[in-house]
């Protein structure tokens, strides 16, 4: 029942022009036994102009339903692209943050006046991960990672409520890449045990010392790579300090991509007419 409500609904002058040429053929067929040739001749010519009617309305719904899709998806494009002028903002901030997290001062692209996400991301550049950040705030004692993983958590909310206020029928391709990094985000989310490791260090810096920062920085730098191949082979062990931090190295590969392809897509959009 729902499905012929949904066709009704969909193409409501075809239905009914066909429901009448049914119940005119009912009528005919009822008298049929008075039949003769005037009236052979009235249904022929009344057939006739009814199925062109019918051929005619079917263009028109044809013609109404492709303006209502034009419509319904300049629609759905302009809440993509309002929405996007937020996301712009935290994406933006993603590559800048995470740029200066695994260079130690970030790689700038003068000509775009921005910071870009770098191809060749290693694993071992996280050994800058918990320098202060001396971006946002000459005088704050917290972490490149601190702002990364802050502002990483604060697009994917981001994106969960553009994904739940846009239906994404006629762009799905976007939806694809939105849906990605947040799956990717919630998958490979280690924050907690490397934001226990930041508190440690930033505990040590109020004390003047930097042991455990130290001894972080050099397992990244010295060991991270062995530590990824033999997790590769699963003969590594979980709980291993390093472990959070290649599967924060996956997770930033993965989102990366999603947003680089989330971006192109949105360039394609902007230009559509």
């Amino acid at each position: 029942m729902s499905k012929i409500k949904n066709i009704f609904k969909a193409h409501p002058i075809l239905v009914s022009t066909i429901f009448l040429l049914i119940l005119f053929t009912v009528l005919l067929l009822l008298d049929s036994h008075n039949w003769n040739d005037v009236k052979c001749n009235l249904i022929s010519g009344t057939s006739t102009e009814i199925l062109g009617a019918i051929v005619t309305l079917w263009i028109v719904q044809t013609l109404l339903d492709k303006y209502n899709e034009n419509l319904e998806e300049k629609d759905e494009r302009r809440k993509i692209l309002n929405s996007h002028k937020i996301l712009d903002i935290f994406i933006e901030q993603y590559k800048t943050l995470l740029s200066i997290m695994i260079t130690d001062y970030g790689k700038y692209d003068e000509k775009k006046e921005r910071y870009i996400l770098q191809d060749d991301f290693n694993v071992t550049q996280l050994q800058y991960a918990h320098n202060i950040c001396l971006l946002l705030n000459k005088s704050s004692d917290f972490s490149n990672i601190h702002f990364f993983l802050k502002n990483e958590l604060e697009l994917r909310d981001l994106i969960i409520s553009m994904i739940q206020n846009i239906d994404f029928h006629y762009h799905d391709d976007i939806y694809q890449q939105l849906r990605g990094y947040v799956d990717t985000s919630i998958k490979y989310d280690v924050r907690q045990a490397i934001e226990k490791n930041d508190n440690i260090i930033k505990s040590e810096r109020a004390q003047n010392s930097s042991k455990y920062f130290d001894f972080l920085k050099d397992l990244m730098a010295n060991h991270i790579q062995e530590f990824m191949q033999s997790l590769k082979e699963e003969r590594a062990n979980p709980s291993n300090l390093m472990y959070p931090y290649v599967i924060l190295y996956y997770m930033i590969n993965t989102e990366k991509e999603f947003l680089c392809n989330y971006l192109k897509l949105l360039e394609v959009l902007k230009n559509k007419k």
